[in-house]
């Protein structure tokens, strides 16, 4: 009888091992594409996700999942129903070879042949998510890992943490915090603090990015009557715009030894969007109607740009590729895109939405939207990164009385703070 054999996925660490053998009364397996999961941990307990190829055989009840410490030795550890092609194998460690395999079973108790066997070794992630949080009169800067929280203020000026960046073992922060009437641009290293301002006029550091030893870090200074945008490179200050209009930098991103950096400046009516590469800028928009640039990602050497422009009404949420622009909103409502990751083939970008009472929380996967919310407390995603399959997406949603940072991770919510004071997560990185 002729067996097709299916075949699970376990992230990017999975040795293949053909060691299949036929069952007495095999059944029949229909092909079907792939969906690769990753490994994941969550609090200390490590899990491999598998998944396996979809199957059409009517009269099958269940997938059977086994699992062993040796290739030759694997037993049964679960069931699976048809129509689900996922399961987790829990309580493993972290590190450790773990085997697997699976085969389907029919109402007569028939089972197919089973899969190759693949082995696995679970890898804990980090989650790193900054932001801020009110100590009741002041805002505190603030680096959640893993869930466990890290004051980077001491709380007794309003300070504010936006982005993170890990290279390493190295934790890099860039925010702002407030001295007497001015904001210093503030980059912590460690939870180590360096200003880039000294304090004379207003600045912000939005955007932080390491390539090898250089550690780049984007923002504003407001001189004169306007906002510059502004690039450090270690520590040394570049102007990206000469100060007769304002103009902001909101991200950056090296690649290649090339700098890019998303942002906006005024061209004396309203803002437009810009992209600098290496200090030379480029419009994304053309200055009929407001835009900005909030975030930029490269793959493979394209560049893409999220961010939003006005259709004369409304915001519209947008995403540039190459300098193309794609709406992921129709105008109906005012929208953004804070954030946009790339991974492999896939676009993800992250923003909110307004739906006539109330902003919602939203993903947006290849331009196909995910309500992170459900409409009724306003809320938004500010930050999305992707690891071996899982999204995760952090922001805020009003609880009814105070505002929270969660954490989204494929689209389930997580508080990181208690609520007894508002609370926004800002950018996540994922190690």
């Amino acid at each position: 009888m002729k067996t097709i054999k299916h075949i699970i996925l376990i992230s990017t660490v999975l040795i293949f091992i053909n060691c299949s053998k036929d069952k007495e009364e095999p059944l029949p397996m229909e092909n079907a594409p792939n969906t690769p999961t990753g490994l994941v941990a969550q609090n200390g307990n490590e899990r491999v996700a598998l998944s396996w190829n979809a199957n059409t055989e009517s009269d099958l009840t269940h997938y059977n999942i086994y699992q062993g410490n040796t290739e030759g030795e694997l037993v049964k550890i679960g069931e699976s129903p048809v129509g689900m092609t996922t399961f987790t194998a829990q309580g493993l460690t972290n590190g450790a070879t773990y085997y697997f395999a699976i085969d389907a079973e029919n109402i007569d108790g028939h089972i197919s042949d089973q899969s190759s066997v693949i082995r696995g070794f679970p890898t804990a992630l980090t989650v790193y998510v900054v932001g801020y949080e009110s100590n009741g009169i002041k805002n505190v800067a603030k680096l959640w890992k893993n869930g466990a929280v890290q004051n980077l203020t001491d709380g007794t000026k309003d300070a504010y943490a936006l982005n993170v960046f890990v290279a390493d073992d190295d934790v890099y922060v860039a925010g702002y915090e407030n001295i007497g009437s001015k904001s210093v641009a503030k980059l912590w290293k460690n939870g180590t603090v360096q200003n880039l301002s000294d304090g004379s006029n207003s600045a912000i550091a939005s955007s932080v990015f390491v390539d090898g030893a250089d550690v780049y870090v984007v923002g504003h200074e407001y001189i004169g009557s306007n906002n510059v945008a502004k690039l450090w490179k270690n520590g040394t200050e570049q102007n990206l715009t000469d100060g007769t209009e304002n103009a902001q930098a909101k991200s950056i991103y090296v690649y290649g030894g090339d700098v890019y950096v998303a942002g906006y400046e005024s061209n004396g009516t309203n803002i437009v969007a810009k992209l600098w590469k290496n200090g030379t800028a480029q419009n994304l928009t053309n200055g009929v109607n407001g835009a900005a640039a909030w975030s930029i990602s490269l793959n493979s050497g394209d560049v893409y740009v999220a961010g939003t422009e006005s259709n004369g009404t409304n915001l519209v949420a947008k995403l540039w590729k190459n300098g193309t622009a794609q709406n992921l909103t129709n105008g109906a409502n005012d929208a953004s895109a804070s954030t946009v990751f790339v991974a492999g083939r896939d676009v993800y970008v992250v923003g909110d939405e307004y739906n006539g009472t109330k902003y919602g929380a939203k993903l947006w996967k290849n331009g196909i939207v995910q309500n992170l919310t459900d409409g009724a407390s306003d809320a938004g995603a500010r930050s999305v990164s992707v690891h071996t399959g899982n999204v995760f997406v952090v922001g805020y949603e009003f609880n009814g009385t105070k505002d929270i940072a969660k954490l989204w991770k494929n689209g389930m919510a997580q508080n990181l703070n208690n609520g007894a004071n508002d609370a926004h997560a800002q950018s996540i990185f994922i190690k």
